[in-house]
């Protein structure tokens, strides 16, 4: 089917949860949020169940993605520390497809410590392109992000949005017009475009960046690098 327009989200909160490449217990920030964070948030709008592994890919696959940055925000380093063994980690848990799940626990009375990244007071612009392969309609997509199925969060649950996430349809053929018309729309200059490298052409300055983007939904694993190309605006 065909999916005319580019999608335009707004991503703006106090805290922001992109979670990049993590080395044992220290994880690293995403740059910008990732396609695989995007197509779990349509498909959390849309009720697709999380065990659906097909449907999710055939989203991801679908889209293609640039980001304008409105403004950095900082990065803000949260360290936790979990002891697996508490009785409150083991047991049946409730997931969103309503049915338990059995934890077992560590058996352990060491804690775990963990360094979780998040980014505060961060301002995005996604622009998401629509492939002909996208399982659903852009009005229904549209809808859904209205009265999403389920709540919409920022990369973790306990980062809410501070604006609804929908900021409208590009007509634009390319990601970084969509964008730029969007930002100049806003009144805003954008600090940082980021482009897939597999559809933009590149620009004098412009730096060529890897990021793990994508996912194997049936697997749980990201698969491969995305190249992007991160331009600073004149």
């Amino acid at each position: 089917m065909e999916q005319p327009g580019i999608l335009l989200l707004r991503l703006k909160g106090p805290m922001m949860g992109w979670g990049g490449v993590k080395v044992d217990a220290f994880g690293a920030p995403s740059p910008v949020p990732l396609v695989s964070t995007v197509t779990g948030m349509l498909a959390c709008a849309l009720g697709v169940p999380r065990s659906d592994h097909a449907t999710h890919q055939a989203i991801q696959d679908a889209i293609a993605m640039g980001v304008a940055i409105l403004d950095r925000g900082e990065i803000e380093l949260d360290y936790q520390t979990t002891d697996l063994a508490k009785p409150h980690l083991t047991g049946p848990m409730w997931t969103p497809e309503g049915i338990p799940f059995e934890r077992a626990g560590s058996g352990l009375a060491a804690k775990r410590i963990v360094h979780k990244p998040y980014v505060a007071g961060a301002d995005l612009l996604a622009a998401v392109r629509l492939g002909p392969a996208m399982p659903f309609e852009r009005d229904g997509i549209e809808a859904a992000l209205d009265e999403p199925a389920h709540p919409l969060v920022l990369g973790r649950v306990c980062c809410p949005p501070s604006l609804d996430l929908f900021h409208g349809w590009s007509e634009d053929e390319e990601l970084a017009d969509a964008l730029l018309a969007a930002c100049a729309a806003l009144g805003r200059e954008p600090a940082e475009i980021w482009l897939p490298a597999a559809v933009a052409a590149p620009q004098p300055g412009d730096m060529f960046i890897s990021v793990s983007g994508r996912r194997d939904w049936r697997l749980h694993r990201h698969v491969g690098n995305e190249t992007f190309l991160r331009r600073i605006p004149a």
